[in-house]
């Protein structure tokens, strides 16, 4: 449940960016590749371009995060990796299950993954739903700072946020910083936010 604080800015459970960690060591399950020739522009080239790209990572036996990409291109001297009209699970193992549970699903029309720094960029139309915080966030452009654990949107880019319960925020200038487990915007807020008070006994 998503709890709002005295200082106006909202705290929520779990972590609901996870699903940012690309540029971990993934399993290419079935894609098609290219190599990337150099063009004479000047422009870094691709040195691999995988079409149709699906792949998992995977932590100690079981799935963790899946992408699906219709085109993924590796730099190698800017150290990224390029993205185009990608979707991602992020999955959490279950107590009562032995199989993984899907926790957050999200789209993007374009990415970038720094791969050294694992810092990653999601534009062209971001939408993320996070089940088990009830929550989906969509907007035109996000930033995850790795080091930091903050997300950042564009600076003049509009965020909404919705919850089931009826809640609709929308706003400039969102961040959320994921080590104090709060998000907040900047500017231009609106909407409509559903406060559920907790039972006294609980």
């Amino acid at each position: 449940m998503i709890q709002k604080t005295q200082s106006g800015n909202f705290r929520y459970r779990k972590t609901i960016t996870a699903v940012f960690l690309a540029a971990g060591v993934f399993l290419f399950l079935n894609c098609s590749f290219d190599y990337g020739q150099m063009g004479a522009s000047g422009e870094e080239q691709p040195e691999v371009v995988m079409h149709d790209v699906e792949y998992v990572r995977v932590e100690d036996g079981e799935p963790m995060v899946m992408f699906d990409a219709e085109k993924a291109e590796h730099y190698e001297e800017s150290r990224t990796m390029r993205l185009s009209n990608f979707s991602f699970t992020q999955f959490n193992q279950s107590n009562d299950a032995e199989d993984s549970v899907d926790d957050t699903t999200g789209f993007a029309g374009s990415g970038v993954v720094h791969l050294d720094s694992k810092d990653v960029v999601l534009e062209d139309g971001v939408r993320i739903d996070a089940v088990s915080e009830d929550m989906q966030i969509s907007t035109e452009t996000l930033h995850w700072k790795d080091r930091t654990k903050e997300l950042n949107a564009g600076a003049g880019d509009e965020v909404n946020i919705e919850r089931s319960d009826g809640t609709l925020i929308l706003g400039r200038g969102f961040s959320a910083d994921l080590r104090t487990r709060t998000w907040e915007f900047s500017e231009g807020i609106s909407g409509t936010y559903v406060y559920e008070e907790e039972d006294s006994e609980n």
